[in-house]
């Protein structure tokens, strides 16, 4: 996937394979793919060998360049996460063993961050993780609107602030039960 901006500002959602977004002279703030998306991707990678031009130009790993401008990647909160991760479970997609070990596998490399090169040039580029804040409302509305039980949100209010990978065991002992 592509994403350019120019003169201006815009917001998009990328995929968990590769992808390149330009930023000039403007603003972009782009959403990262959820743990479930990620999964889904990391099964589709076990059939398919990638050729090695993929591999040498590094097709599935994020590429962001900024110049004159700032661009935020913005992770999803736990409450998308878990949220998704769930669907993914209960839909059938992956069966729920599988998705254990395919988290495990992605959890494993890369300290289970999605590979993203940031070039800035004149400009400001951030990765960012939802504020305490942001997550706290999330997880209010989710149980008010019956997404999770309160018990959920316990378990799930004691990811904020952690890292990427403890936030994610979290989220994966809370959906894949």
């Amino acid at each position: 996937m592509f994403h350019f901006t120019a003169f201006g500002a815009t917001q998009t959602r990328v995929p968990p394979g590769g992808f390149t977004a330009l930023t000039l002279f403007g603003g972009a703030e782009i959403r990262l793919p959820t743990l479930a998306e990620r999964i889904v991707h990391r099964r589709r990678q076990r059939t398919v060998e990638p050729s090695r031009w993929d591999r040498w130009l590094g097709r599935d790993q994020g590429i962001v360049v900024t110049l004159f401008g700032g661009t935020g990647l913005i992770a999803p909160t736990l409450v998308e996460e878990y949220a998704a991760l769930r669907n993914l479970v209960q839909s059938g997609v992956v069966p729920r063993d599988e998705c254990r070990a395919l988290l495990e596998d992605l959890m494993g490399s890369s300290a289970g961050s999605q590979e993203i090169s940031r070039w800035t040039l004149f400009g400001g580029s951030s990765l960012e993780s939802p504020s305490a804040k942001t997550e706290t409302k999330s997880l209010q509305a989710a149980e008010q609107a019956g997404v999770i039980t309160p018990e959920i949100r316990r378990d799930l209010a004691q990811a904020i602030g952690c890292p990427m990978h403890t936030a994610a065991e979290i989220v994966s002992r809370a959906a894949l039960v």
